[in-house]
């Protein structure tokens, strides 16, 4: 579970509203090892305050940004992704374990989508680990957009 508070304010620290991001993980595998499949269901829900529109100075960079709501629109969202492959919490230094997902996400504003993500991580020096992934999203940010995403997380422990 995971919580998030958010306020937003304008350049001339205005308060433009607040939000509150509430989300629900769950992760199920039959068996634990580096190839089991999995399931996860993920639920959020998000509600934002203070809708009033951008100013009018921002319509010069984008034309008719004045009417778009300067705080983001309360949403709920649910994710059921098949997980194929598991990272290993046992990884040996050197040793790459690829893994992927398949799922499917309904949200209350841009409706149904796909979505499918594969990575790959490991230790480099044993007391560090990376970790590199790609994403294809199919109807995920409102009604016929696509996005693309692709990532690379380095991170040492000491």
């Amino acid at each position: 579970v995971s919580v998030a508070r958010y306020d937003y304010q304008d350049l001339e620290d205005r308060d433009l509203g607040q939000g509150t991001r509430v989300s629900a993980q769950s992760t199920w595998r039959p068996w634990l090892s580096r190839f089991s499949p999995g399931l996860r269901v993920r639920h959020t829900r998000a509600s934002f305050s203070g809708q009033r529109p951008l100013s009018g100075e921002i319509g010069v960079m984008r034309p008719g940004a004045e009417t778009l709501p300067a705080v983001p629109q309360s949403y709920r969202e649910t994710e059921l992704a098949l997980l194929l492959g598991s990272p290993d919490v046992h990884l040996r230094p050197h040793r790459i374990q690829a893994w992927g997902e398949l799922g499917v996400t309904d949200n209350s504003i841009s409706g149904t989508g796909f979505n499918a993500r594969v990575g790959a991580e490991g230790p480099l020096l044993g007391r560090d680990a990376w970790r590199f992934y790609l994403e294809r999203g199919l109807n995920t940010g409102g009604a016929d957009e696509d996005s693309y995403r692709a990532g690379f997380d380095y991170r040492f422990y000491y």
